[in-house]
Protein backbone atom coordinates (compact mmCIF):
# COMPACT_ATOMS: atom_id res chain seq x y z
CA UNK A 1 0.00 0.00 0.00
CA UNK A 2 3.03 2.74 0.74
CA UNK A 3 4.70 1.46 -2.14
CA UNK A 4 1.57 2.04 -4.22
CA UNK A 5 1.52 5.15 -2.87
CA UNK A 6 5.06 6.56 -3.64
CA UNK A 7 4.68 5.00 -7.01
CA UNK A 8 1.30 6.96 -7.91
CA UNK A 9 2.78 10.16 -5.98
CA UNK A 10 6.11 9.77 -8.19
CA UNK A 11 4.10 9.40 -11.45
CA UNK A 12 2.00 12.62 -10.87
CA UNK A 13 5.65 14.43 -10.46
CA UNK A 14 6.65 13.36 -13.43
CA UNK A 15 3.57 14.35 -15.25
CA UNK A 16 3.98 17.86 -13.73
CA UNK A 17 7.28 18.21 -14.96
CA UNK A 18 6.68 17.22 -18.24
CA UNK A 19 3.52 19.72 -18.72
CA UNK A 20 5.93 22.58 -16.87
CA UNK A 21 8.30 21.49 -19.90
CA UNK A 22 5.44 21.33 -22.44
CA UNK A 23 4.61 25.01 -21.42
CA UNK A 24 7.98 26.29 -21.21
CA UNK A 25 8.20 24.85 -24.56
CA UNK A 26 5.72 26.72 -26.02
CA UNK A 27 6.50 29.81 -24.56
CA UNK A 28 9.58 30.09 -26.20
CA UNK A 29 8.22 29.22 -29.47
CA UNK A 30 5.98 32.20 -28.78
CA UNK A 31 9.01 33.84 -28.27
CA UNK A 32 10.54 32.98 -31.42
CA UNK A 33 7.75 34.44 -33.28
CA UNK A 34 6.24 31.36 -34.42
CA UNK A 35 2.51 32.00 -34.59
CA UNK A 36 -0.15 29.56 -33.73
CA UNK A 37 -0.71 26.96 -35.78
CA UNK A 38 -4.90 28.09 -36.27
CA UNK A 39 -3.16 31.23 -38.09
CA UNK A 40 -1.35 29.46 -40.57
CA UNK A 41 -4.27 27.27 -40.94
CA UNK A 42 -6.40 30.06 -41.76
CA UNK A 43 -3.91 32.11 -44.23
CA UNK A 44 -3.95 28.18 -46.48
CA UNK A 45 -7.48 28.60 -46.61
CA UNK A 46 -7.71 32.86 -47.31
CA UNK A 47 -4.77 31.70 -50.12
CA UNK A 48 -6.40 29.10 -52.06
CA UNK A 49 -9.63 31.36 -51.99
CA UNK A 50 -7.85 34.01 -53.74
CA UNK A 51 -7.12 31.60 -56.24
CA UNK A 52 -10.18 30.31 -56.37
CA UNK A 53 -11.40 34.05 -57.17
CA UNK A 54 -9.02 35.26 -59.81
CA UNK A 55 -8.22 32.01 -61.64
CA UNK A 56 -10.21 29.79 -64.03
CA UNK A 57 -9.00 25.96 -64.45
CA UNK A 58 -10.40 24.05 -67.44
CA UNK A 59 -9.66 20.93 -68.13
CA UNK A 60 -7.50 19.85 -71.43
CA UNK A 61 -9.24 18.24 -74.48
CA UNK A 62 -8.09 14.45 -75.07
CA UNK A 63 -5.68 14.41 -71.70
CA UNK A 64 -5.63 14.30 -67.96
CA UNK A 65 -4.10 17.78 -67.65
CA UNK A 66 -5.40 21.29 -66.74
CA UNK A 67 -5.38 24.75 -67.87
CA UNK A 68 -5.46 27.48 -65.52
CA UNK A 69 -6.04 31.36 -67.07
CA UNK A 70 -5.21 34.92 -65.18
CA UNK A 71 -5.87 37.93 -66.20
CA UNK A 72 -4.16 41.23 -65.56
CA UNK A 73 -5.21 44.29 -67.35
CA UNK A 74 -5.18 43.56 -71.28
CA UNK A 75 -2.98 40.12 -70.19
CA UNK A 76 -4.17 36.56 -70.32
CA UNK A 77 -2.15 33.89 -68.62
CA UNK A 78 -2.26 29.86 -69.18
CA UNK A 79 -0.90 27.36 -67.13
CA UNK A 80 -0.74 24.13 -67.54
CA UNK A 81 -0.49 22.00 -63.86
CA UNK A 82 -0.15 24.32 -61.53
CA UNK A 83 0.68 24.13 -58.00
CA UNK A 84 0.23 26.91 -55.24
CA UNK A 85 2.57 27.63 -52.40
CA UNK A 86 2.35 29.30 -48.90
CA UNK A 87 5.38 30.96 -47.31
CA UNK A 88 4.99 32.70 -43.98
CA UNK A 89 6.85 35.84 -43.45
CA UNK A 90 8.20 36.71 -39.76
CA UNK A 91 6.09 39.15 -37.99
CA UNK A 92 8.18 41.78 -36.32
CA UNK A 93 7.58 43.80 -33.37
CA UNK A 94 6.86 47.02 -35.52
CA UNK A 95 4.31 44.79 -37.76
CA UNK A 96 2.84 43.71 -34.76
CA UNK A 97 2.24 47.92 -33.30
CA UNK A 98 1.31 48.76 -37.10
CA UNK A 99 -1.58 45.67 -36.66
CA UNK A 100 -0.11 43.09 -38.54
CA UNK A 101 -1.21 39.91 -37.49
CA UNK A 102 -0.13 37.65 -40.54
CA UNK A 103 2.13 37.99 -43.45
CA UNK A 104 3.46 35.70 -46.05
CA UNK A 105 3.37 34.75 -50.33
CA UNK A 106 1.25 33.19 -52.12
CA UNK A 107 2.93 32.04 -54.90
CA UNK A 108 1.33 30.60 -58.31
CA UNK A 109 3.00 28.15 -60.70
CA UNK A 110 2.84 26.00 -63.86
CA UNK A 111 4.72 23.13 -65.29
CA UNK A 112 4.53 25.19 -68.49
CA UNK A 113 3.03 28.44 -69.38
CA UNK A 114 2.67 31.00 -72.25
CA UNK A 115 0.56 34.39 -72.29
CA UNK A 116 -1.15 36.43 -75.21
CA UNK A 117 -2.06 40.35 -74.66
CA UNK A 118 -2.94 43.36 -77.20
CA UNK A 119 1.07 43.66 -77.68
CA UNK A 120 1.82 41.02 -79.33
CA UNK A 121 -2.12 40.12 -80.57
CA UNK A 122 -1.71 36.19 -80.01
CA UNK A 123 -0.15 33.64 -77.52
CA UNK A 124 3.37 32.73 -77.27
CA UNK A 125 5.19 30.15 -77.22
CA UNK A 126 5.07 27.54 -74.91
CA UNK A 127 7.99 28.02 -72.53
CA UNK A 128 8.87 26.43 -68.82
CA UNK A 129 9.45 28.72 -65.96
CA UNK A 130 12.82 29.40 -64.87
CA UNK A 131 14.48 27.58 -61.89
CA UNK A 132 13.60 29.62 -58.74
CA UNK A 133 15.09 28.13 -55.24
CA UNK A 134 12.38 28.74 -52.59
CA UNK A 135 14.32 30.32 -50.09
CA UNK A 136 13.93 33.28 -52.37
CA UNK A 137 10.60 33.56 -50.83
CA UNK A 138 11.28 32.49 -47.27
CA UNK A 139 11.49 36.00 -46.12
CA UNK A 140 10.21 39.63 -47.20
CA UNK A 141 13.98 40.53 -46.80
CA UNK A 142 15.26 37.77 -49.48
CA UNK A 143 12.43 38.30 -51.84
CA UNK A 144 13.03 42.35 -51.87
CA UNK A 145 16.83 41.95 -52.59
CA UNK A 146 15.77 39.21 -55.58
CA UNK A 147 14.05 42.09 -57.35
CA UNK A 148 10.38 41.24 -55.41
CA UNK A 149 8.35 43.61 -56.53
CA UNK A 150 8.86 43.26 -60.15
CA UNK A 151 8.92 39.51 -59.87
CA UNK A 152 9.30 37.02 -62.83
CA UNK A 153 5.59 37.93 -64.57
CA UNK A 154 4.22 36.05 -66.48
CA UNK A 155 5.89 32.92 -65.39
CA UNK A 156 4.51 32.71 -62.41
CA UNK A 157 2.38 35.11 -59.89
CA UNK A 158 3.34 36.56 -56.38
CA UNK A 159 0.99 37.56 -54.20
CA UNK A 160 1.63 39.37 -50.34
CA UNK A 161 -1.35 38.37 -48.60
CA UNK A 162 -1.25 39.82 -45.06
CA UNK A 163 -3.76 40.13 -42.32
CA UNK A 164 -4.06 43.50 -40.73
CA UNK A 165 -6.52 44.88 -37.82
CA UNK A 166 -8.31 41.71 -38.76
CA UNK A 167 -8.53 42.37 -42.51
CA UNK A 168 -6.62 40.45 -44.99
CA UNK A 169 -4.85 42.05 -47.74
CA UNK A 170 -3.69 41.46 -50.96
CA UNK A 171 -1.06 43.25 -52.44
CA UNK A 172 -0.10 42.35 -56.22
CA UNK A 173 2.98 44.13 -56.30
CA UNK A 174 5.20 42.60 -59.34
CA UNK A 175 2.86 44.49 -61.85
CA UNK A 176 4.16 48.11 -62.97
CA UNK A 177 0.48 49.45 -61.15
CA UNK A 178 0.85 47.47 -57.70
CA UNK A 179 -2.51 47.41 -56.46
CA UNK A 180 -3.28 46.30 -52.79
CA UNK A 181 -6.87 44.62 -52.18
CA UNK A 182 -8.81 43.77 -49.66
CA UNK A 183 -11.49 40.94 -49.79
CA UNK A 184 -14.77 42.44 -50.90
CA UNK A 185 -12.46 44.76 -53.69
CA UNK A 186 -10.68 41.46 -54.76
CA UNK A 187 -14.17 39.81 -55.74
CA UNK A 188 -15.61 42.80 -57.32
CA UNK A 189 -12.33 43.22 -59.39
CA UNK A 190 -11.94 39.70 -60.40
CA UNK A 191 -13.09 39.20 -64.05
CA UNK A 192 -13.30 35.91 -65.07
CA UNK A 193 -14.09 33.74 -68.59
CA UNK A 194 -15.79 30.67 -68.99
CA UNK A 195 -13.88 27.58 -70.05
CA UNK A 196 -15.69 27.29 -73.15
CA UNK A 197 -14.38 31.03 -74.11
CA UNK A 198 -11.04 30.50 -72.72
CA UNK A 199 -10.48 26.94 -74.53
CA UNK A 200 -12.21 27.88 -78.03
CA UNK A 201 -8.82 28.65 -79.62
CA UNK A 202 -9.31 32.58 -80.30
CA UNK A 203 -7.29 34.95 -78.17
CA UNK A 204 -9.14 37.41 -76.66
CA UNK A 205 -7.37 38.86 -73.49
CA UNK A 206 -9.93 41.58 -72.76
Amino acid sequence: MFSNTIHHRLISASLIMLSACHAAACQSAAKQGAPPPSKLSEAETVASSLWRTISTTCPVAGGTSTSTFLRHDDSLVEFRDVRTSLFQWHVTKADELNGTQFKGLAVLRGSVYRYAGSLIGKWSSWEPPRETRNNIFDSEELYREHGGYRFKWPEMWVVVVEKRNDRWLFKFSQFETPETLDQTSLAAAATKKSCAELTSGRVDAR
